[in-house]
């Protein structure tokens, strides 16, 4: 008690007042100071997301300061780990600049600021009396951390290498629901393609459909085409008309596009593929088709006597003795059997021979 008395007396003497005053005065001078140089800078909202990242961070600590004193731990480890989750979520945060300023993403330490700020959500939410409480305590968290990614990524972030793609996404799901549409269209575009879309339902069903949808969607789809133009008609015509294009005969041009020639060792794969495929173990045959043979050409003939052919090729010879029997082939335009006939030395008569130097008749004459 004496001890407060002490400091309220101190604290109520001129010289301290006068000091505290000029403190104070100091303080607002360079807190408005600082809050003019930010108000002019280029990025006004970094000093004021960090502050309410640092109010953010200190809510989380206090749900996990709390936490460790229902649980019964020591006063040492409670304040080893009551800012164990924010000095994380800090780490993860500089990691993720570091990998957005080199990279031009966020990378793994943006998803892990995400973990880190989720576990925190979890946690401060788990200590809540009442479910107010626990729903803001669980918002925090969330809303500081998805600030700061804002403030990181914006519009200028970069996929990474080899990213994927969540199949479920809240905008999936509100396409599938139909309350979005891909793309930005305007209100008539939107009535249009609706309405569009309700005749052509209603036009398969008069067509396909039993006997009491018929007669169901023939008095709506009357009705309905009391708002439609003609051009929304013959859209409805024509998306109906393909409901069926599978069961219409090939067009002629089909017909008239020449198949790829395959050779027979390509249809031998093919084939053995087919089986293999259908799981017929069996032995594939090929039969190789017979080569064609050309006809052989009609042996030319030649017009001229044998006398006369061994005459030009003798004249032939006689012009030129230097003429080989290719060249004087080709010169008198027959071959070169020809031309060895022509042109080989004739033979003289064989005389027959004498018996001791006279001939033979002689003798008879002479006995």
């Amino acid at each position: 008690m004496m001890a407060a008395n002490e400091i309220t007396s101190w604290i109520h003497r001129p010289d301290v007042l006068v000091a505290g005053l000029l403190v104070s005065v100091l303080l607002l001078v360079w807190l408005g100071r600082r809050i003019r140089q930010v108000a002019r800078s280029a990025r006004p909202d970094e000093p004021l997301s960090n502050l309410a990242m640092i109010v953010g961070l200190g809510w989380s600590s206090e749900a996990v300061w709390e936490l460790t004193g229902r649980a019964g731990f020591p006063t040492s480890l409670r304040l080893l780990m009551f800012f164990v989750l924010e000095t994380l979520l800090v780490l993860a945060m500089i990691r993720a600049k570091r990998s957005m300023r080199e990279h031009g993403h966020p990378g793994r330490s943006g998803r892990t600021a995400w973990i880190v700020a989720t576990a925190m959500a979890v946690v401060a939410a788990a200590i809540s009396s009442s479910l107010a409480e626990g729903i803001l305590r669980l918002l925090i968290p969330l809303l500081v951390t998805l600030a700061w990614w804002d403030g990181l990524v914006g519009e200028a972030a970069k996929r990474a290498d080899g990213a994927s793609s969540w199949r479920w996404t809240p905008r999936r799901f509100l396409l599938w629901l139909g309350a979005i549409e891909p793309g930005e269209r305007d209100i008539e575009t939107v009535h249009r393609e609706r309405l569009t879309q309700q005749l052509t339902r209603l036009e398969f069903h008069r067509r396909h459909g039993t006997r009491w949808q018929r007669r169901r969607a023939t008095g709506r789809l009357a009705r309905l085409s009391l708002a439609a133009d003609d051009d929304m008609i013959a859209d409805v015509r024509r998306r109906v008309d393909r409901s069926t294009w599978f069961a219409a005969p090939a067009s002629a041009a089909d017909d008239t596009v020449p198949r790829r020639a395959t050779s027979i060792a390509q249809a031998g794969r093919a084939r053995i593929a087919r089986a293999r495929h259908g799981r017929r173990i069996r032995t594939v045959r090929l039969t190789h088709l017979r080569p064609r043979v050309p006809a052989a050409q009609q042996p030319r003939q030649d017009e001229r006597a044998a006398h006369e052919i061994d005459f030009v090729i003798r004249a032939l010879r006689t012009a030129d003795p230097t003429l080989g029997r290719r060249r004087l082939a080709a010169l008198a335009g027959t071959s070169e059997a020809a031309v060895r006939r022509a042109i080989q030395p004739t033979k003289e008569p064989e005389r027959e021979p004498r018996i001791n130097g006279e001939r033979p008749e002689l003798q008879e004459v002479g006995a």
